[in-house]
């Protein structure tokens, strides 16, 4: 059975009318934000429903992994100097942050 197709108008309606969304149809829309399938003004609508009806703790978790996966990941690694005081070293007590 294939997959039923996207449409980002459901999933607008779905957060409008205050459904929780899954994290696959979270992950679907950011897919289609970044692959063109979904318009401005479908973002527009989407963020204006997010903002009247707020999102759940796991809502926002799918949200900020969609997003993060939605590009190249990179790998920051481990800081091992710091250039001012006001940043956090780590490992504690570089040279650099004294």
């Amino acid at each position: 059975m294939p997959p039923a197709a996207f449409l980002p108008a459901e999933t607008i309606r779905r957060k409008r009318d205050g459904a929780a969304l899954t994290a696959d149809e979270i992950a679907t829309f950011v897919r289609g934000l970044v692959d063109g399938d979904v318009s401005g003004e479908q973002a527009a609508a989407f963020a204006m429903a997010t903002w009247f009806r707020g999102m759940t703790p796991a809502e926002v978790v799918a949200l900020t992994f969609a997003m993060r996966d939605s590009g190249e990941v990179l790998e920051w690694g481990t800081a091992t100097s710091c250039r001012c005081r006001s940043v956090r070293c780590s490992p504690p007590a570089a040279p650099s942050c004294r």
